[in-house]
């Protein structure tokens, strides 16, 4: 992230970080928003995903991809599936 919001090794600067991520990613974006004035989208917290699959028509890959997505946040970014 410093790389792209800085210009180093050779990168153009960017004018703003934006995206979800785990919480290094969040605390990286609150430094250079601190520290250097760069622009972030918003300093997000842990958050919590259910995923409610009902029928037949469910799509399972789909719904792995979901809940491994917000899994590899780390424990405090529990998912369930119903």
């Amino acid at each position: 992230l410093a790389a792209m919001a800085l210009g180093l090794f050779g990168l153009p600067k960017c004018s703003m970080v934006v995206g979800p991520g785990n919480a290094y990613v969040v605390e990286a974006k609150r430094q250079l928003f601190a520290r250097f004035g760069v622009g972030i989208d918003l300093v997000a917290g842990p958050t919590e995903t259910c995923v409610i699959a009902h029928g037949t028509d469910v799509d399972a890959r789909l719904i792995a991809v979901d809940l491994a997505s917000q899994a590899e946040h780390g424990a405090t970014s529990p998912c369930w599936l119903v």
